[in-house]
């Protein structure tokens, strides 16, 4: 697992609201009072706005992203 510092410009697809992982079983909190969060870079799962699997580290910049992680 890789450790990352989760912001509303940094669009990760395992930290968006669109990417299908209904338990998060692919993230967990490492501190999340500063805002850093473990996540599976390996993991795919689906977009549901496009459709498409998509790998949990993808960093390209999506106009759809979303974050479902409470930012502080």
């Amino acid at each position: 697992m890789l450790s990352v510092t989760v912001r509303e410009d940094k669009a990760i697809c395992a930290f968006c609201k669109n990417w299908y992982d209904p338990l998060n079983q692919y993230i967990q909190p490492r501190f999340p009072q500063n805002n850093i969060w473990y996540y599976d870079s390996s993991a795919k799962c689906k977009c549901l706005v496009n459709g498409m699997m998509r790998m949990g580290n993808n960093g390209s910049c999506c106009r759809h992203f979303e974050c479902k992680v409470p930012i502080k």
